[in-house]
């Protein structure tokens, strides 16, 4: 009587099929390891397909003495065995926690015989493999097989022989595994039990994604299966598919606008139009898990291709929403039906219901974001973003019907903002010019009310409530009609009208750049960039009203948006409180080097080259927390323009500067003649800054000191021209 305990483990197989395409502007996030990955499932499994070969890793989980643990894992080609990477199903893990969810951010079958008819020794070898005792056993006839593993402590029960006889039938070989005598430790015995001993890694050759699992049925019990497949598209069961599947998709191709930090939402969705985006191709990975009752391991399971539009047919969110991720990924259009149905006006009601009792900011119809919902929102709301992105995405390289205009417009106008903002990034990917109402009607209607969400500063909560006002106003100054652009400057002349006469307190964007904390220094911002003639009275007005001891703070703010707005006595007053700050700067005794002062409390003061350097790779986007680029530079070169400037002053108006002229080089030229030491550091470090690598080259023999010729040879290296020193630093 067979007393040993069993444990039967079968192969995932492979098929590859043709690859089609499969973003994004957004990002994709993910958390922290899941110890279910790990300890929970009675048996991980990787695939790799390639279209003739399949990889097959396995590791398992057994509770019982590891001295009675016997694996069987049957496979249908002849295939190679090795070590498996402990650290494998971790990675796995780790890499698709979460939901792989794009929005705005914003394997015919070919037999390996032994040839010459059957044999009495089925054993191709025997080995140690890790801490396994491996055989691979031809399919030599099925009597053969289990009677060598009978008689080899690999003990097969009467319930197994016929399933065993049906796989050798069908030419399949068998991994037998147990644990090795030498390696019957504690250590391996708890390894063992938490499913965390190293797996056994096999390859073969095959043409079909298939687990057999009806050996896996004499377990005796639920087994929970935790099925990783890459290959060239995402898998589904085509098999046993009634029950609690758990199937969830990651990577396809990803596209990134390079340097997106200097560009607003409008910039970022025109880039993408056009084509000027890094493409990287992310392995298909798709993640299967369910448990089974050894009833319901009647038949083996197969897989298939995944049809990501069959995902969208469904009423669970997180599938809509890793659907319309892979479809907008590979710009695939047969699925707009799918997309256009989970965003129809029915849908966009059924998820966007105000449920009672939910906090407003957290309702899938919230009106206005708050900090805390771009963390708790609705995964209704989610998969529909996902949608109405994926439709933006394959309007990029496919001429649309006009009803997914027309129903992106329709979301344009919703009554939940996030929806509104991906609709109209979808819109610009689209080429769409029917942007102007809706937009529109969110400033003469919606400002007033939008304003009032502001918290104590508007940065960088504020900017969360303002986004879509920023946006809008954007796309009205490039493709609005006069009209519309005349309605926009209204509504904002009304904010700025309505502002208080006293400022709530003052908030630090840079050194220099002193602004209102509240809502304030939002609405000027924007009547800035505006740049519209008519802002010009009620900001001057605004001022006007403002105590003194206001104004002082915030006065180079002030004076700035009003010289966007056409103002040259604001220009030149501007210019002057430039000239004057060069009093500010400090020259250190210690290395020599200009400082420029701390930006309020709790701060120190840094070094000038410092914040040079800075400028070439900001933290924050270029169009947010400053003025407009041309009016800044009018203004600086007013400023240049003084007399009796310090020649370390000048280097910092001229690291000011975002759009370069011929004399600014030679302005620069001038300084590091008249100059030597600390203040050439920080010319260099313009040129650095400005690309400038002849200037750089020419300059190298010049250096005076070896401070200087340092920053050169980093600078150079840093371009692309030598090496930098290992220990130069920026």
């Amino acid at each position: 009587m067979i007393t040993r305990l069993f444990l039967l483990v079968i192969s995932l197989i492979g098929f590859l099929l043709p690859v089609g395409t499969v973003l994004g502007d957004g990002t994709v996030l993910r958390r922290g390891n899941n110890p279910a990955d790990i300890l929970q499932p009675t048996q991980k499994v990787y695939i790799h397909c390639d279209g003739d070969q399949e990889r097959l890793v396995i590791q398992t989980k057994y509770e019982g003495p590891a001295e009675e643990m016997v694996w069987l894992i049957p496979v249908p080609a002849r295939p190679t065995v090795e070590r498996g990477d402990p650290n494998l199903f971790i990675e796995l893990s780790k890499e698709t926690q979460g939901l792989d969810i794009s929005l705005t951010d914003f394997v015919a079958l070919r037999y390996s015989t032994a040839g010459g008819g059957r044999r009495s020794n089925p054993v191709e070898w025997h080995d140690r493999i890790g801490d396994y005792d491996v055989a691979l056993l031809s399919p030599a006839g099925a009597e053969n097989v289990i009677a060598w593993l009978n008689a080899n402590d690999f003990a097969v029960p009467d319930e197994a022989v016929p399933i065993l006889a049906d796989y050798i039938a069908k030419r399949w070989w068998m991994v037998a595994a147990r644990i090795h005598p030498d390696a019957l430790t504690e250590i391996t015995q708890e390894a063992l039990a938490k499913g965390a001993l190293h797996p056994l890694d096999m390859r073969f050759e095959t043409s079909q994604c298939v687990y057999p699992l009806r050996l896996t049925s004499l377990a005796g019990g639920p087994v929970e299966e935790l099925i990783y497949i890459e290959g060239p598209n995402h898998y589904q069961p085509v098999t046993l598919t009634t029950g609690d599947w758990n199937v969830n998709t990651f990577g396809g191709t990803i596209r990134t606008v390079p340097n997106e930090t200097g560009y607003s939402a409008v910039d970022h969705a025109l880039e993408i139009r056009a084509g000027r985006v890094t493409t990287q191709s992310q392995r298909h990975l798709t993640k299967l898990r369910r448990t089974f009752e050894p009833e319901e391991m009647t038949d083996d399971l197969l897989f298939e291709p995944m049809d990501c539009t069959e995902l969208l047919a469904g009423n669970e969110p997180n599938q809509i929403g890793q659907g319309a991720t892979q479809l907008g990924r590979g710009r695939d259009p047969n699925g707009i039906a799918g997309l256009l149905a989970a965003i129809s006006p029915e849908a966009l009601e059924r998820s966007h219901t105000p449920a009672p009792g939910v906090d407003p900011m957290r309702d899938p119809s919230a009106p206005v974001l708050s900090q805390e919902w771009l963390f708790g929102h609705s995964e209704l709301c989610t998969s529909q973003r996902s949608c109405i992105w994926a439709l933006g995405e394959i309007a990029v390289e496919h001429e649309l019907d006009p009803a997914v205009e027309a129903a992106l417009l329709h979301c344009a106008a919703y009554r939940c903002q996030i929806i509104r903002m991906e609709a109209y990034t979808a819109l610009l990917k689209l080429g769409s010019r029917r942007l102007g109402p809706p937009l529109t009607d969110q400033w003469v209607r919606g400002s007033g009310s939008l304003i009032p969400f502001l918290d104590i500063s508007w940065y960088p909560s504020g900017m969360i409530v303002t986004a879509e006002l920023d946006m809008a106003a954007d796309w009205i100054q490039r493709f609005g009609t006069a009209q519309e652009k005349e309605a926009l400057a209204e509504a904002i002349a009304k904010l700025v009208t309505g502002l208080p006469t006293e400022l709530d307190g003052v908030g630090i964007l840079g050194w220099g750049n002193r602004v209102p904390s509240d809502s304030s220094g939002w609405i000027v911002w924007r009547a800035a960039w505006t740049e519209d003639p008519s802002l010009l009275a009620p900001l001057q007005d605004y001022r006007a009203r403002l105590p003194d001891s206001d104004v002082e703070m915030v006065l180079p703010f002030l004076l700035t948006a009003e010289a966007a707005c056409g103002s040259s006595e604001a220009v030149a007053k501007a210019a002057r409180l430039l000239v004057e700050d060069q009093n500010k700067l400090e020259i250190s005794d210690s290395d020599g080097h200009a400082y420029l002062p701390s930006m309020g409390p709790g701060t120190s003061a840094f070094r000038l080259r410092d914040w040079i350097i800075s400028r070439l790779t900001p933290r924050f986007p270029r169009y947010r927390y400053t003025m407009p680029a041309a009016v800044c530079d009018v203004i600086t070169r007013t400023a240049l323009a003084a007399d009796e400037l310090d020649d370390w002053w000048v280097l910092y108006l001229l690291g000011r500067l975002n759009a370069r002229q011929a004399t600014d080089k030679d302005r620069l030229m001038q300084i590091w003649d008249r100059n030597t030491g600390p203040i050439r550091v920080v010319a260099v470090d313009l040129l650095y800054v400005w690309r400038e690598v002849e200037a750089l080259l020419g300059l190298r023999d010049q250096a005076q000191s070896a401070e200087v010729q340092a920053e050169i040879a980093w600078a150079l290296g840093e371009l692309g021209v030598g090496e930098a020193p290992e220990d130069a630093e920026p």
